[in-house]
């Protein structure tokens, strides 16, 4: 049958409504079922360069100031969108670098972060390798975090870790569980592996099917396809944070508080009694024939000021940071554990805050120190 120009056909909604259902539901089940790998479609490393750390701003407010917003949610957006993409060169010596914000560098520019410190300094390894530097810090500390970082991190066949910590990575930290949730399948298998209790392990639950559906997945889409438009506006500008270098703190003083969240100093067995040592002898143990070279304590801000006979900075007071750090190197030595502290190396002249966030000389002071300390390390007959 030919229709003429004159002729109508019968549109009938209720079917077209039926049909793209359908079809709705058809590609979110294909999707589902075939789970197409979105975070492995990168700009970066061809279109734009791979970024020197790792995706990060933080609020949503920001992203559009520093050209940048997380994609933790997706490991391939987020390792694909840094420089350790790239081949392994034969005469590279990769080190992986884990952290929290203060080797994220969050008072520095991307090109002044510790790690970017540590290439200028050229390191080579004991065969000649030239060491390369990488850095897969998350601002906020958080083993269980890094854990699980370290893990994805064995795809890019690092010859050596450094894990920078201080005494807050080791405390519990329940509301930080959102960064394993969607990693929730991969999180479990660690903790099955390692035997490591948590509190919040309860609320990980195995990824569903209609967890690996568009619809689902939504929020991750929408991530990974941000941070690739954010990528071009980066490799613009250079920018990739909303703070700039910051200049540093000129308060040497701090508040007469005695405690440490909440807790006075009677409390300090009880915090020492659970710290997630567990963690890190896991990290340990995964790492295995690599060299995991464990910095104890990041250098923190040390008062000058008044009120420094109680507290060290705005985060310690001096009776939990003291109890610590005998405690852990006690520890790590009974383990035959090598550790570097460098709790007190900077000058207060060289942090961005009181806490731990150091400045662009804070960085490459300490650069200095560490790249010293690694080939002695890794080195011990030269």
């Amino acid at each position: 049958m030919r229709f003429g120009f004159g002729d109508c056909v019968t549109v009938r909604p209720i079917w077209v409504l039926i049909k793209a259902v359908l079809l709705f539901i058809l590609i979110n089940v294909i999707f589902a079922w075939t789970e197409p790998p979105a975070g492995k479609l990168s700009v970066y490393n061809w279109l734009v360069p791979g970024r020197v750390r790792v995706p990060y701003e933080k609020t949503p407010e920001l992203f559009s100031v520093g050209y940048n917003s997380p994609v933790f949610d997706d490991f391939d957006a987020m390792f694909r969108a840094t420089k350790i993409a790239n081949p392994k060169q034969q005469d590279e010596y990769r080190v992986v670098m884990l952290g929290d914000s203060s080797l994220w560098g969050w008072g520095v520019t991307a090109d002044n972060s510790l790690p970017e410190q540590l290439n200028r300094l050229e390191v080579r390894s004991c065969d000649g390798r030239q060491m390369v530097f990488y850095n897969l810090a998350y601002p906020w500390p958080y083993m269980y975090r890094d854990l699980l970082l370290l893990d994805e991190a064995q795809k890019y066949e690092p010859d050596m870790v450094i894990w920078m910590l201080t005494l807050y990575s080791f405390q519990h930290k329940d509301i930080e569980y959102y960064f394993l949730e969607p990693h929730s399948d991969q999180a479990l298998a660690l903790f099955s592996r390692y035997d490591l209790e948590a509190d919040f392990k309860e609320r990980l639950q195995p990824v569903t099917f209609f967890d690996k559906t568009i619809v689902g997945q939504r929020k991750r889409l929408k991530n990974i396809f941000q941070v690739q438009v954010n990528g071009f506006l980066w490799a613009a500008t250079g920018i990739d944070f909303h703070n700039r270098d910051l200049p540093g703190t000129s308060n040497l003083s701090v508040e007469a508080d005695p405690l440490y969240f909440d807790h006075p100093p009677e409390d300090l067995d009880e915090i020492l009694g659970k710290m997630s040592l567990d963690v890190l002898a896991a990290g340990y143990e995964l790492t295995g024939d690599q060299a995991l070279l464990v910095v104890l304590n990041e250098p923190i801000f040390i008062a000058e000021g008044e009120n420094s006979a109680v507290r060290y900075s705005s985060f310690y007071p001096r009776w939990v940071y003291d109890g610590y750090r005998e405690y852990l190197s006690d520890w790590m030595r009974k383990n035959d554990y090598i550790f570097l502290d460098y709790w007190d190396l900077l000058p207060v002249s060289e942090f961005a805050d009181q806490e731990f966030h150091r400045t662009h000389a804070g960085e490459q002071h300490l650069a200095e120190a560490l790249a010293e300390d690694i080939v002695v390390i890794t080195c011990p007959l030269q």
